[in-house]
């Protein structure tokens, strides 16, 4: 059985009460069992059967909700995607490329600073292959064993 977002019926990912406490910075009962709705088009960012926060409550963007420069990629580092973006047109072509870049290569907190409660690498490759103009294929919402 999946959970589907109340507000646009798109099916959702499980995350942990400790990544939505993070976004959210609110108190939020220990019981409750979150999700997050991955559709970019919908306003809605995490929910539970009793609560619901929408994007614009959040204190992160989040990097599928929102397409702009802005937007961190990498959470733990908070390397967005207009550093991303200015590391590849200056030759970089690789995350370690990247990371070299902007000096921002803080890794392994993403169960809790990633808004998917995953590591970001699927995601910095898919925005890497963008920004060289290849079509990309590293983003998915599946879970990587990167991070542990």
């Amino acid at each position: 059985m999946y959970i589907v977002c109340p507000k646009c019926g798109i099916p959702s990912a499980k995350v942990s009460l400790e990544v939505v406490k993070n976004f959210t910075k609110v108190e939020i009962p220990e019981e409750s069992d979150y999700s997050v709705c991955v559709n970019p088009n919908c306003d809605l960012a995490y929910f539970s059967k009793d609560k619901s926060f929408r994007i614009d409550k959040l204190n992160e963007l989040l990097f599928f909700k929102d397409k702009s420069d802005n937007a961190p990629i990498c959470y733990c580092s908070n390397l967005t995607r207009g550093e991303i973006k200015n590391a590849v047109k200056n030759g970089s072509k690789t995350i370690d490329d990247v990371q070299e870049h902007t000096g921002k290569n803080i890794t392994g907190k993403c169960k809790t600073e990633n808004p998917l409660g995953q590591c970001c690498r699927n995601s910095f490759l898919y925005e890497i292959e963008q920004a060289l103009g290849q079509q990309p294929t590293g983003f998915s919402f599946k879970p990587c064993n990167c991070c542990g």
